[in-house]
């Protein structure tokens, strides 16, 4: 079995805003992008609802400083929105350019969601901030109906910051599973890195998948350990960056490493 097309990483979309996990997501995807030559694509998302906003004669917002209520003007936000894609475009140059990563920066309007889902379908994997539960994350719902729509995996970086080895794949025969082990052998060539498997099975589907998975890695050159445990608790204590089926998501928020999210 060779990594189809759809599991070739060949472009990286990182979404982009002001919080500090959106940074953290675009050095992260990054990183992968150097190791695997990938085109990275920034995509910075203006809220067509707070735009909607300026329209209505309520609309106000509080000063930072006098925290006095002023008049939410349209033509401030769009000068803020501007200035806003201009730092974005620069930090992604100063992430990327020293890396030698091919880069491209686009600025859309709508929800985020519906964005990264457009944008998803010019690339093989898209990178989101931490999957911790902090103001503005996309946990939850959002998640769910960004993973299943876009069709394509999700890098969630963690608390760390950064890829961590191994890449560590969570097999569990099914047809998700089997798309999440063609993108690990994908990026352990490419990263001539060693594949941890982690069997939640019980022992004898283990030795089976076992059996079969050390041949077929081993015909692509990759060395693998295998680890055998149907313990939820055991995923947390997982080292490296996780490859985890989509039917396991409920667990990202247990998790404290990079995560990818096959669906």
């Amino acid at each position: 079995m060779n990594p189809t097309s759809r599991e070739r990483v060949e472009r990286i979309v990182v979404a982009l805003d002001t919080s500090p996990s959106s940074l953290t997501a675009l050095r992260v995807a990054a990183q992968l992008a150097a190791q695997l030559q990938a085109e990275l694509h920034g995509l910075f998302v203006e809220d067509a609802n707070l735009l909607r906003l300026c329209a209505l004669p309520f609309g106000q917002e509080v000063g930072l400083v006098s925290a006095t209520p002023r008049r939410l003007e349209s033509r401030n936000l769009e000068r803020q929105l501007r200035a806003l894609a201009l730092s974005l475009q620069q930090a992604m140059a100063r992430v990327a350019d020293p890396m030698h990563v091919r880069w491209s920066f686009q600025v859309a309007r709508g929800s985020v969601v519906d964005e990264l889902i457009a944008a998803a379908e010019d690339a093989q994997l898209l990178s989101l901030g931490s999957h911790q539960r902090t103001p503005g994350s996309l946990l939850g719902a959002a998640l769910s109906t960004l993973i299943q729509q876009a069709r394509r995996p999700v890098l969630i970086t963690g608390r760390e910051g950064r890829l961590t080895r191994p890449f560590t794949l969570v097999y569990t025969g099914s047809e998700r599973a089997e798309r999440a082990l063609q993108l690990a052998i994908h990026l352990a060539q490419r990263t001539d890195q060693q594949l941890t498997v982690v069997l939640p099975l019980n022992q004898d589907e283990a030795e089976r998948a076992s059996t079969r998975l050390s041949t077929l890695l081993a015909d692509h050159g990759i060395s693998a350990r295998f680890i055998q445990s149907q313990a939820i608790i055991a995923f947390e204590r997982l080292e490296g960056t996780l490859i985890l089926p989509a039917e396991h998501a409920d667990l990202l928020p247990r998790m404290t490493g990079p995560v990818i999210v096959v669906p």
